[in-house]
């Protein structure tokens, strides 16, 4: 096959159903492979040039850094093979560097506490929609007309964004829709998030212009400056409020956390009292992972106890609302 590399990568991109985030990745991977060897005809990269390149990632970053691009450059040739443009695979028997297994962390009932009596308003909500199961950048999208608490189910609609004067684009995988179940509490410890009165609060206190919850009006209106400007870029996207995960770790810090961890495990927290209520399988559906390898990862069996639905909340898993997880 005589096409280079990287022409072939984009039809790669194009027909394959993959999240913003995946396709930066992708596309980094595929530079740095460029860059070493330059863009040659795909039938030309050769299995020794596979294992080179796996040794170069390596170089100047963490193994885990070097799996994570190999991880994501790897498919691509396993696409080439099976749709006949290439008889060899050249990256088959490239293996991903071993790692040293590291203990799992995880918020404990006293952390999560410590955080509910500190946190202000805004950073309530935040912490609540993060033990519901959302990541960073699915929470800093929501849209106040996704917020739905009447009926007999209150859920979060998450929905496709498209670019206007008021918003931005983004998306679920696929552009589907998904929904997120809110209990009007969360218990964590010995404290309790009042997560419908503090949405409700949170939504008044918005300026009227504004439709994202989880972000200050700064925040807001630095994002359609950038948009207006033609410089939002994806990472913009996915972290409006601009390197969110280090004014999560000075507020655990401020609220007596003496080893602050990820926004995400959050969500670990909240995969372990799923797999707990519901069982793994319905766990991996209700988050949208591919394995239950990958649920697998999340569970915190340590941490079981750490979130408890009130009972109202506990009906987002009841016959009625299947969907609404």
């Amino acid at each position: 096959m005589k096409q280079s590399v990287s022409s072939v990568f984009e039809l790669y991109l194009e027909r394959s159903d993959l999240r913003p985030n995946s396709i930066i990745a992708k596309r980094r991977a595929l530079r740095y492979f460029v860059e070493w060897f330059g863009d040659l005809p795909c039938s030309g990269v050769a299995v020794a040039m596979a294992e080179d390149y796996k040794v170069m990632l390596a170089k100047g970053r963490s193994k885990s850094a070097a799996n994570t691009y190999l991880d994501n450059f790897r498919p691509f040739w396993a696409w080439l093979v099976g749709h006949g443009r290439i008889s060899v695979n050249p990256f088959y028997h490239v293996k991903p560097y071993k790692l040293d297994e590291k203990p799992k962390v995880f918020f404990t009932p006293d952390d999560l506490a410590k955080m509910v009596r500190f946190f202000d308003l805004l950073w309530r909500v935040r912490l609540a929609f993060g033990l519901l199961g959302c990541r960073r950048g699915m929470m800093q999208n929501v849209l106040v007309r996704e917020i739905h608490l009447d009926g007999e189910t209150p859920h979060v609609e998450l929905s496709y964004k498209t670019k206007s004067d008021r918003t931005w684009p983004w998306g679920q995988k696929d552009y589907g829709v998904r929904y997120i179940g809110l209990p009007e509490r969360i218990q964590v410890g010995e404290e309790s998030l009042n997560v419908h009165r503090d949405v409700v609060e949170l939504m008044e206190r918005l300026p009227r212009h504004q439709p994202y919850l989880c972000l200050t009006p700064k925040e807001y209106d630095r994002m359609l400056e950038r948009q207006s400007q033609g410089v939002l870029t994806q990472d913009h996207i996915n972290d409006p409020a601009g390197n969110f995960q280090r004014g999560f770790n000075l507020r655990q810090t401020r609220a007596g956390i003496k080893s602050p961890k990820r926004y995400h495990e959050l969500r670990a927290a909240y995969i372990t009292h799923l797999i707990d209520s519901v069982g793994i399988r319905r766990a991996q559906q209700a988050v949208g992972h591919k394995s239950l390898q990958t649920t697998a990862r999340y569970d915190r069996t340590e941490i079981m106890k750490t979130v408890q639905m009130s009972n109202r909340a506990t009906s987002v898993f009841g016959p009625k609302s299947e969907k609404i997880l």
